[in-house]
């Protein structure tokens, strides 16, 4: 079962489903030069590094569990764009 600080961020998403308090979402600009493909690879390897960023919560008989999952692919997504407010948004409700 959770710990009790995991259990108070889990029932603070309950309550508000739409705050987004523990989403940091994070939106880095680069300049021409930059090797996307590397940067994904680094980006995935850091989440590898450390599974618990691929956990997931999970209820089993009214009690909710954190679950690892370590062979899960790491899934990231580079934009290749200009950052407009419609992005910002998608990403990062938390930001205005």
């Amino acid at each position: 079962s959770l710990k009790q600080d995991q259990m108070g961020i889990y029932f603070d998403s309950i309550k508000y489903p739409d705050k987004t308090s523990y989403n940091n979402a994070v939106c880095a600009c680069f300049g021409r030069n930059i090797d996307v493909e590397k940067l994904k690879r680094a980006v995935v390897n850091i989440i590898n590094r450390h599974p618990y960023i691929k956990s997931v919560l999970v209820q089993k008989n009214g009690v909710t569990y954190l679950k690892r999952q370590d062979e899960a692919q790491a899934i990231v997504n580079i934009h290749n764009e200009r950052v407009n407010d419609d992005l910002r948004k998608l990403y990062a409700k938390s930001c205005k």
